[in-house]
């Protein structure tokens, strides 16, 4: 009996435990009945040798869990040393007497043994360590739903769960996965709020939450849950009526400081702009929110951390609001509610401001009025924002790119993707947990097969791709933090030289802010790695003030003082640098555009699943056999083609040369399905077989494969699938 579909369905539900998406997964009909023939243990590596599933055939131990330790003792002894070395995760799966199947995945440890188990399949995912949503079970949408029921229940039998807080906050945590699964950010605030706390507080928590879900929803979907959204209307009479007030907040605020803020000075009887309760069209964001802004007398800006370090649409509407203090607009205040230790710019270093924490958060109403109702200070702006040097050419639409570089790109790339930002977290947050010893060793190989030593010594030396140099930037900056802790040995007698990348990053200038734009590297990406880096900063001040710094027993306790006393300036400087960007209008605010890398997994997404759908039939074996070859070559090829499109705002095309069967081949990605043009860019072309691929936007967008100088010429046109074809919007093709 093959019942390979019931064991891809079930490793299916396991693969976001290990950062994986699950509709991707695929395994070959009869690949278990194949398995049992040879009588032996089947690997194979899922994403990379990182990421192991093994099948090891009968396990006959009384429990799941005993065969479990069993089945993955017979795959780790089935494979090669060097194997067990290089994977992380390992998913073992087997069946018992009654040839039921079970799967179960592992953290491997530093000896190549199993660390920990994260995922096994006689359980829900949301009984795991870490809790996960089943994206097998329902659709995202569903699942969001069912879990904001289920935190209503829990609301409402608070009074009666001794467990109440647990489960609250796993049932949040699994709302905002949900989130996270349809594309949205996770806007589900955390439960600060004791049992015992009065129920119009708990009322008012999830109404801000449900709001926030919904704007959430209707920003990346079109489309909210509910068909009303509830609203506090501002009073009638207070001490602020007839005050017109901006709130501008980071998204991740939305349910959290920038609803309590909206409430109070509703309360308090201002006019308050909050995008949750009045939902932005889409004609505003055409334009840009810049004249509501001037028409209101207060912009008050909840200050945070996410805030400033993304440099999202909230910090554009801070440009906005600085643009047009003091030149004949409305606006005559500026206000920052902040919590402590917040860095903020230095543009907003006089403003007044009012700081928040445990012990004034429900004086909210009488700390705005008091504040908003004094004579209003004048405040003095600089003459210009802080300035990045870096030269804008122009970039051409067309061209030809060198296979070697282009390789090159795409391993930096895919070990950039690899080293997560939640793997860094993940190294500073546990000394032994499972992830962090999977984590670490990562980090300690992630110079592997990309010629460099993993180090900023020398970033003056890197390659000329921007895109490289910015991937060694993210991957030697993330390593350094990761290795703070403990060092990434594991080992504190075996300490990893960290220490030189640690002092470059407190004390020394950002150097990509001077990098030219090139294709693949623009102010979008500047901004990106910009941000990564506030971050890194911030987690590594939280290191070294909590006295976490394992990885860094050699560095003398002065020099430690010393970064630690130096680090928020070094904070600030980011934060300027991602201010000052938004105030010289460098970034767009009409969504954000997809970067080179996420185009490059978008294209290898839709080759492989065109690869399994309409091409089997309707394009020739020679076609298929090229792209099948070449997938990674082309996915960056168009990728390259499809950032270009979104810099340049018209046709982009590239082309490359590829070897297939003792000859080259050109291969060219453009931006249009149109016959013609596709025409008029081959013209020319000294290669006699081509083949051409192009994402067009007509009625809906298509991809299109045509060929020539194979004995026929011909094309074939598909419909970009659904899942994919929403991550393509007219920004990003």
């Amino acid at each position: 009996m093959d019942n390979t579909a019931e064991l891809e369905a079930i490793i299916r539900k396991m693969l976001p435990a290990l950062n994986l998406r699950p509709e991707n997964f695929r395994l070959e009909p009869g690949l278990l009945d194949r398995a049992r023939e040879r009588g032996k243990p089947l690997v194979m590596a899922i994403t990379g040798v990182g990421q192991v599933l093994a099948f090891v055939g009968r396990c006959e131990a009384a429990d799941p869990d005993s065969a479990a330790s069993q089945a993955a003792g017979r795959a780790l002894a089935a494979m090669s040393k060097a194997a067990r070395e290089a994977c992380h995760h390992l998913i073992v799966s087997w069946e018992d007497a009654a040839d039921k199947l079970f799967a179960a995945a592992f953290v491997l440890g530093e000896e190549c043994t199993p660390e920990a188990r994260i995922a096994w399949s006689w359980a829900p995912p949301e009984a795991w360590p870490e809790a996960m949503i089943d994206l097998t079970r329902a659709a995202p949408e569903d699942l969001l739903d069912e879990q904001i029921a289920q935190i209503r229940l829990l609301l409402a039998s608070r009074g009666e769960l001794p467990d109440f807080e647990p489960r609250l906050t796993r049932a949040t945590q699994l709302a905002g996965l949900a989130l996270r699964s349809l594309g949205a950010e996770n806007v589900m605030p955390p439960p600060r709020l004791g049992a015992t706390a009065p129920e119009g507080k708990w009322d008012t928590w999830l109404e801000a939450c449900e709001r926030a879900v919904d704007d959430e929803l209707r920003r990346v979907r079109g489309r909210a849950r509910r068909d009303k959204i509830g609203v506090i209307m501002p009073a009638q009479s207070g001490p602020l009526s007839g005050m017109r007030v901006f709130l501008s907040y980071a998204r991740s605020e939305a349910a959290g400081m920038a609803a309590r803020l909206y409430d109070a000075l509703s309360q308090a009887g201002a006019e308050t702009w909050f995008d949750q309760a009045q939902p932005l069209q889409k004609e505003w964001l055409d334009v840009g929110l810049a004249d509501r802004i001037a028409a209101c007398d207060v912009y008050l800006m909840c200050a945070s951390d996410e805030f400033l370090e993304r440099a999202g649409y909230a910090t554009q509407e801070l440009a906005w609001a600085i643009g047009h203090y003091g030149k004949g607009a409305r606006i005559r205040r500026m206000l920052i509610v902040t919590e402590p230790a917040t860095i903020l710019p230095t543009v907003v270093s006089d403003w007044p401001r009012i700081e928040i924490d445990e012990e004034n958060t429900d004086r909210l109403r009488e700390l705005l009025v008091a504040r908003l109702t004094m004579p209003a200070p004048t405040i003095v702006l600089p003459e210009r924002p802080p300035v990045t040097t870096a030269e804008r050419p122009s970039i051409e639409p067309g061209g030809e790119l060198e296979l070697v570089t282009l390789r090159a790109r795409i391993r930096h790339v895919e070990r950039m993707l690899q080293l997560t930002v939640e793997k860094v977290v993940a190294c500073a947050s546990s000394d032994n947990s499972g992830e962090a010893v999977a984590a670490r060793a990562e980090f300690r190989a992630a110079g592997e097969g990309l010629d460099w030593d993993m180090t900023l010594r020398d970033f003056d030396r890197w390659p000329d791709d921007a895109m490289i140099r910015a991937c060694r930037w993210f991957i030697a900056s993330g390593r350094a933090v990761a290795g703070v802790r403990r060092p990434l040995s594991g080992n504190l007698d075996d300490p990893d030289p960290i220490d030189d990348d640690i002092a470059f990053l407190i004390t020394s200038p950002t150097a990509f802010l001077a990098w030219p734009t090139v294709p693949g590297w623009g102010d979008n990406e500047r901004r990106l790695l910009l941000r990564y880096q506030t971050g890194l900063l911030r987690l590594l001040k939280q290191l070294l003030a909590r006295g976490l710094y394992g990885g860094l027993l050699d560095v003398p306790s002065a020099t430690l003082d010393a970064w630690l006393d130096r680090i928020d300036s070094r904070r600030r400087q980011c934060v300027d640098a991602l201010v000052g960007m938004r105030m010289q209008n460098l970034l767009g605010w009409q969504g954000e555009r997809p970067a080179w890398d996420s185009l490059y997994r978008t294209w290898l997404d839709l080759l492989d699943e065109l690869g399994r759908g309409p091409w089997i039939q309707d394009v020739p074996s020679f076609a298929r056999l090229i792209v099948s070859a070449h997938e990674k070559e082309i996915a960056a090829l168009a990728a390259e083609a499809s950032w270009i499109y979104q810099e340049v705002g018209r046709l982009a095309w590239r082309l490359l040369d590829l070897p297939y069967g003792g000859s080259i081949i050109r291969v060219c990605a453009s931006t249009s399905s149109d016959p013609a043009v596709i025409a008029e860019i081959e013209v020319g072309s000294p290669r006699e077989q081509m083949l051409h691929l192009s994402l067009g936007q007509a009625s809906a967008p298509a991809v299109a494969l045509s060929w020539r100088g194979f004995g026929s010429d011909g094309d074939h046109l598909a419909a970009v699938p659904e899942a994919l074809r929403q991550r393509f919007t007219r920004s990003s093709i």
